[in-house]
């Protein structure tokens, strides 16, 4: 789990070290080693500088105790890799090892990407940089942002091997997540979406490379508003061109009215946004309910399985209900029009 990143760079840059002798050519030296206190809900993060560049590091947990069950880090590599030819700026990747003992978990080495991102706590909807740019300004990134999505439609994905291919393998992850995550009671309002899901699946699809996780928390914004990295690979697959479209307007949602905010004044609407990636795409969207509703799906176990992951770590007390009652499970109750869960409504932000 990385709700909270645990390393300890004294341990660690040695480690580093050690390894990169067989992994850089020539001096090997690791200095200004970092382990940010949080950077996202799944893997651990390190930052090091070694023959005067920067690296991350990103260190899954063992199989079974992370947000995810399983964590396919060749994969994430992969599709990062593919993506170094075209105009998505993902990462370069360093290599992949799969040995746990060297930092406690199985790790990937990528190049370090400068840029900004928009933060998860507190919400950029409430806080940070991204309030300070002028309306001109947000709408850029957005902008930028959509036609970021956009690009990664078009990879060629023939040569990925990725574990879930259509609609059905999207269903059934998800099914998988929630049943390896709920700890023996079922989330009454994600069954309800699942069987919402699996009784209206769009059929047909014409099928592209899927980021799974396509929001502008996972991109680094350069100075001019570019977008300089987009990051998290691991929910990568095979799907509809709508789902990343889906997500991404589900996203600004959650990290605006999930959590009691307006959206920066300067983000353009829904239908606005909506146009801009049929302009850009040349694709107008069938199934976009379907896939907002599947985004919302996929939120709600994510913080389910996070809330759980909090308690155990004590960062929320015991008999907290942030698994069931929590901003995505309510924006799901919204999507599917049925009540919201019992109980006070809590989030992440500020747990961490």
């Amino acid at each position: 789990m990385a709700l909270a990143n645990r390393l300890d760079p004294d341990t660690v840059g040695p480690a580093l070290q050690r390894w990169l002798a067989d992994h850089l050519d020539g001096d090997a030296a690791v200095t200004d080693v970092a382990v940010p206190h949080s950077s996202g809900m799944s893997c651990e993060t390190v930052l090091f500088t070694a023959q005067q560049r920067r690296f991350v590091v990103r260190v899954a947990p063992a199989d079974g105790v992370g947000l995810f069950p399983a964590y396919r880090l060749e994969d994430d590599a992969a599709v990062m890799r593919a993506l170094a030819h075209t105009a998505v700026p993902a990462p370069r990747i360093v290599a992949v090892e799969a040995d746990p003992a060297i930092l406690g978990g199985r790790f990937l080495v990528m190049e370090h990407i400068e840029g900004r991102v928009p933060p998860d706590d507190p919400p950029y909807s409430l806080g940070g940089w991204v309030l300070d740019l002028s309306p001109e300004q947000q709408d850029r990134l957005i902008d930028n942002a959509v036609a970021t999505i956009v690009e990664v439609s078009r990879t060629d994905w023939s040569g990925l091997r990725l574990p879930r291919v259509g609609i059905a393998a999207q269903v059934e992850y998800l099914d998988h997540l929630h049943t390896t995550g709920h700890r023996g009671t079922p989330h009454p309002t994600i069954a309800v979406g699942l069987a919402y899901l699996r009784a209206n699946a769009p059929t047909g699809e014409a099928l592209a490379l899927c980021w799974g996780d396509a929001r502008i928390g996972n991109m680094l914004f350069a100075e001019d508003l570019s977008v300089a990295g987009a990051l998290d690979w691991e929910l990568a697959s095979i799907g509809s061109r709508e789902l990343d479209v889906a997500y991404f307007l589900y996203a600004l949602r959650l990290w605006s009215e999930g959590f009691g905010a307006p959206s920066p004044p300067g983000f353009p609407d829904r239908a606005t946004i909506l146009a801009r990636f049929e302009e850009l795409s040349g694709l107008a969207m069938q199934h976009l309910g379907y896939y907002e509703c599947l985004a919302a799906v996929f939120g709600a176990i994510a913080m389910l399985r996070a809330g759980h992951l909090m308690i155990d770590a004590g960062l929320v007390p015991p008999d907290s209900t942030i698994w069931l009652t929590n901003p995505p499970s309510v924006l799901l109750a919204g999507y599917l029009d049925v009540p919201v869960p019992t109980g006070e409504v809590t989030g992440w932000a500020g747990h961490r």
